[in-house]
């Protein structure tokens, strides 16, 4: 179980040199980390499933937001997420790329 044994980490554009490792290594463990993509319409879901990680004793996760907004949505939703991060490379990818998907 990784509850209680990862560092938070909060609020970093991981396209900054350095960040994504400092991510890494604050929230993965035994080598594993969960990723977990959102965006600000699913803000409460994300932290719904956070809370069932952490129901199972896992706490090695990350959540990849779409951008710096959502991260702090998901700070003041119960206080429950203790790693969020967004990359804005993903501002640089034609939205046509993703076809019907959206991000």
């Amino acid at each position: 179980p990784s509850l209680g044994r990862v560092r938070p980490f909060l609020g970093a554009d991981l396209s900054e040199p350095g960040k994504l490792q400092d991510a890494l290594m604050a929230r993965s463990y035994d080598n594993e980390i969960i990723i977990m993509l959102t965006d600000s319409q699913f803000v409460d879901m994300t932290t719904n499933m956070v809370l069932n990680l952490q129901d199972l004793g896992m706490e090695h996760y990350l959540v990849l937001a779409t951008d710096p907004a959502v991260c702090d949505q998901l700070k003041t939703s119960g206080s429950v997420i203790r790693g969020c991060a967004w990359s804005s490379v993903l501002d640089k990818v034609p939205a046509r790329a993703f076809g019907n998907y959206k991000l």
